[in-house]
């Protein structure tokens, strides 16, 4: 039985590759401050896991900007390039299948005013 796949690094490294996204992508906030464009990954809870077939892991995207218009159209571009994942092929995983569990909104902090949004995506994978 094969293990299954890092999915979130081929994510960071996908999103990092595509140049029209402008931000740090990371799984953590070390490093960031307020006002920095930043795409934080990881790895939510409500994975479908088919041990060594299949996985459909979620993660969510927590994108900040210095503003929340900024937010919103950084959010986005992170939306509409995951989507472009399906078929993407590493040399441990393909990648079967991306559909959007949650769409991209305002979750402003509300105590600082940071601007930041919030959306959710399922990644279907399979061992190569």
């Amino acid at each position: 039985m094969k293990e299954m796949p890092d999915t979130l690094g081929i994510i960071i490294s996908w999103l990092d590759a595509d140049t029209s996204i402008t931000a740090v992508i990371a799984s953590t906030l070390t490093g960031y401050a307020t006002g920095d464009s930043w795409v934080r990954v990881v790895e939510s809870p409500g994975n479908q896991i088919l041990e060594g077939l299949l996985a459909a892991p979620r993660f969510d995207f927590n994108v900040y900007s210095e503003t929340v218009e900024q937010a919103r159209t950084l959010a986005m571009k992170v939306q509409r390039s995951v989507l472009q994942m399906k078929g993407h092929t590493t040399t441990d995983a393909v990648i079967t299948n991306v559909s959007t569990a949650v769409t991209p909104f305002d979750f402003t902090d509300l105590i600082n005013g940071a601007p930041r949004y919030v959306l959710t995506m399922e990644v279907f994978v399979r061992p190569n």
